[in-house]
């Protein structure tokens, strides 16, 4: 007896941490003897053994159980790890190891780990329940850091309180341990070696653990591990190991061998995180697309400021991943309105064909559709329709609202100061038509949009284009005659869906709750990202809003800090500004736009479009490396405007007026009351002029162009982006995949590098801080005397004016679109 007490505290003063060695030298205090792995990288619950650090890796939860059988050890043992993670960076975990033979021991113990991937740290706290260590409470603490995809590091230190035991004498030493990883051939193969040595009796006592692991095949995977001392009398230790992983459920058998004795493990593996599995698993894809592109921002979390990815950039994220995913066999997307224009039809439309061309069988479903979301069904590799479906295809169409007469009869006058015939915004309140040049710019626009629409649906659908246009000729139709015309391919009710996907799909499995490449990730160190910047709404100074009234509004605030923190973070290689806006306030456009300038001297700048990126939102465009546009999103409207109504006549009906007195000629420029004199007009129209020379001077700077020819495509005139291409506004035609691609090269990333990062950098406004910060409401929100008398006329040209509370507000630039092309 006294002979195995002084063997088990000899023993006990040379405890490591590696299970390698642990074998070797029979280390009964660590519990049962886990397969091979690195302190430099454990990552699951057993880390809490190997190294409390790696607990902040288990996405989700992650339960492990271990029995071991060893003639070495001289014991059968048991164990289970448990561990979560909250975030990204904070890890939970418990364990308890029960052995039994030649010693008894239970060991409770629990762990937490803090930090990302570039570096954490972590603890674990054991309770040595019986055995010769009873009572014995240890602390271990650990280090890990995984800096880069090929390199991981890991330390710790063991009884760092260096506890003494009931035993006499037998006092549980601290001991020390570095490790290092490196993956030659990305997450295949994963090799360690890892260096434990304790305070005292250094090179008597130290080892060195060789640790390799390898992926065979999805779902299959081997490791082995190897141990040794520096003298000759130090034992030679083995491990090897076999797994089988599903998604959800693995299972791995273990042996080693030291001393001449053989140890048998088996590992059973539960996890909340899904593991690549051998079982080959077909997944279908069931996509609801209904209002993708709205901009307003309903949530509480919109209303608290909460920042929340635009909903359409993180659709198209989805649909560019999910191309890419062994797993999807097919996607199923339901169609119930999608609140984009053509435009962004069109990128719906071509990250459809990338999943066709990846193999991926596509279907679609109609519910409510008008020509934007057909023409992102007509990709698909099918078109099923419910019977009594919304198909309102029927072709392009624009309309103006205008105000002017409206205007006229209650007594308001608009003043406007402008450059160029075609900046027709102001038109909306101060003609009872359309002017020629709007007319003109209109119908360019149109002619470019039904083109090709016409263009993507006859070369998916194999008809003609006169059959086509026959089709849209007959307006709003039942979904039957829509197949009888060849537009869909069968009207049917969901169970006939059903059907019809499980027969084209045998192996495939339905889910709601498709994510793409949702296994886990083994992945060392940051991706590399594409940063994507939003410019989404109307453009204005401060930080963004979102409310479920106006929509979205692009703050220059929120933006710009936005693209400095794209700028700041190491991982940006490049960054892509997404815009989706009309333009706004020309001061806000401006300072973006200097930004611009700012970020592309430290990383590249590329500009995608999407419906509309005009005027201001143009502004914001041209200071970037290269824009990319799609044929039809709507560019251009180079000029500004200011416009200020007048009320006098309105509110003298009334009974209301108004004396005034200044100290100056010219003062009251912006005042709601008094139209403009013709000295007020001439100064407003010279500073009109002046923004507008600095537009055009910008544009010929960023464009290499000259200013004269900027000017003659300027002066307020709507492009297509296929118009815009060709007059030498836009570089590219594509949607934001394209313009990602054409990013990653610039970042230095070859066009087929899929090991990136697609990230929307954006700021987020409140709704409540808006309505905080919100002036007194105008004139023509307050109730009049005898008001009763006027709603019907003034309903109408207050909702119109609602959304344009520039017109309310200080004098301000407008670099806007001059209409909402809306089309239907």
């Amino acid at each position: 007896m006294a002979r195995l007490v002084a063997s088990f505290v000899a023993l006990l003063a040379a405890t490591s941490l590696a299970q390698t060695i642990n074998l070797a030298n029979g280390d009964f205090s660590r519990g049962v003897t886990l397969l091979p792995d690195s302190l430099a990288f454990a990552d699951e619950s057993t880390a809490l053994t190997y190294n409390p650090a790696g607990l902040g890796r288990v996405d989700s939860w992650n339960l492990i159980y271990v029995h071991e059988r060893s003639q070495t050890r001289q014991l059968t043992g048991n164990a289970v790890f448990a561990a979560t993670s909250l975030g990204d960076t904070f890890g939970l975990g418990l364990g308890v190891n029960a052995l039994s033979g030649g010693n008894n021991l239970t060991r409770f113990s629990a762990g937490a780990s803090f930090g990302p991937q570039a570096f954490s740290g972590g603890v674990t706290a054991n309770w040595l329940l019986n055995g010769p260590t009873r009572g014995v409470f240890a602390l271990d603490l650990g280090l890990q850091s995984r800096p880069v995809r090929w390199l991981s590091f890991g330390a710790t230190v063991r009884n760092v309180n260096a506890p003494t035991t009931p035993t006499p004498d037998l006092v549980l030493a601290r001991e020390w341990a570095l490790g290092v990883g490196l993956r030659p051939f990305d997450e295949i193969v994963t090799l360690g070696v890892d260096w434990y040595f304790p305070e005292q009796r250094l090179s008597e006592l130290s080892r060195l653990q060789y640790t390799a692991k390898a992926t065979i095949i999805r779902g299959l995977r081997v490791s082995a591990g190897v141990s040794h001392g520096f003298t000759p009398q130090a034992p030679l230790a083995f491990q090897a190991g076999l797994g089988v992983d599903l998604e959800n459920f693995g299972y791995t058998q273990g042996f080693g061998t030291a001393n001449g004795g053989f140890d048998f493990q088996f590992m059973g593996r539960l996890s909340g995180e899904k593991y690549g599995s051998i079982v080959p698993a077909k997944k279908l894809a069931v996509i609801s697309v209904g209002d993708i592109g709205s901009e307003g921002g309903s949530t509480v979390g919109s209303l608290l400021g909460i920042a929340s990815e635009d909903r359409y950039l993180r659709f198209l994220r989805f649909l560019d991943r999910a191309a890419g995913d062994p797993d999807l066999a097919g996607v199923l997307i339901k169609i119930e309105g999608a609140g984009v224009g053509l435009a962004r039809a069109d990128e719906v439309r071509a990250a459809i064909e990338r999943l066709r061309a990846a193999g991926k069988k596509v279907y679609a479903y109609i519910l409510s559709v008008g020509d934007a979301e057909y023409l992102m069904a007509s990709a698909c590799d099918e078109i099923f329709s419910a019977s009594e479906a919304m198909y309102i295809v029927d072709g392009v169409r624009s309309a103006i609202t205008y105000f002017g007469g409206a205007a006229e009869q209650l007594g308001i006058t608009v003043d406007v100061a402008r450059v160029g015939a075609y900046k027709s915004f102001p038109d909306q309140f101060t003609r009872k038509d359309m002017s020629d040049e709007q007319r003109e710019t209109l119908n360019a626009y149109l002619d470019t949009a039904d083109s090709l629409l016409a263009e993507r649906v006859t070369a998916r659908r194999g008809m003609t284009v006169e059959a086509w246009k026959a089709g849209l000729d007959e307006g709003i139709k039942p979904p039957r005659r829509a197949k009888e015309l060849g537009q869909i391919d069968h009207v049917v009710t969901p169970q006939q869906l059903d059907e019809r996907v499980k027969a084209a799909l045998p192996d495939g499995k339905a889910t709601r709750s498709y994510r793409p490449f949702d296994q886990r990730d083994t992945r060392w160190g940051s991706k590399r990202k594409i940063a994507v910047v939003p410019v989404l709404g109307n453009i204005a100074g401060g930080k963004n809003q979102s409310s479920p009234i106006g929509g979205a509004i692009s703050g220059a605030e929120s933006f710009i800090a936005a693209l400095k923190e794209a700028v700041d973070d190491t991982d940006v290689k490049a960054i892509v500004l997404r815009i989706d806006s009309g333009g706004g306030d020309g001061l806000a456009s401006d300072l973006m736009y200097r930004a611009v300038l700012e970020a592309k001297k430290k990383k590249p700048v590329v500009a995608s479009m999407g419906d509309a990126a005009a005027s201001g939102g143009y502004y914001v465009a041209m200071g970037a490396d290269e824009i990319w546009a799609n044929p039809t999103t709507l560019t251009g409207s180079i000029g500004v405007f200011y416009a200020k109504p007048a009320i006098k006549n309105l509110a003298n009906r009334y009974g209301v007026t108004q004396e005034s007195i200044t100290r100056s000629k010219l003062a009251g420029v912006a005042d709601f009351f008094e139209p403009w004199t013709e000295g007020q007009r001439l100064a407003a129209q010279k500073w009109i002029d002046d923004f507008y020379d600095t537009f055009i001077t910008e544009v010929a700077a960023s464009r290499k162009m000259k200013k004269e020819d900027v000017d003659l495509v300027a002066r307020g005139r709507v492009w297509s982006g296929k118009d815009a291409k060709a007059k030498g506004l836009v570089d590219q035609l594509g949607g934001l995949m394209e313009a990602v691609r054409s990013a990653k090269v610039k970042g230095g990333l070859s066009e087929s590098d899929d090991d990136f990062q697609l990230s929307i950098f954006q700021a987020q406004g409140s709704v409540l801080g808006s309505l905080l910060g919100l002036a007194a409401p105008s004139l023509l929100e307050q109730p009049l005397p005898n008001a009763s008398v006027i709603p019907t006329a003034l309903d109408p040209i207050v909702k119109q004016l609602g959304p344009y509370g520039w017109l309310f507000g200080p004098p301000a630039v407008q670099a806007r679109m001059e209409y909402q092309v809306d089309l239907r």
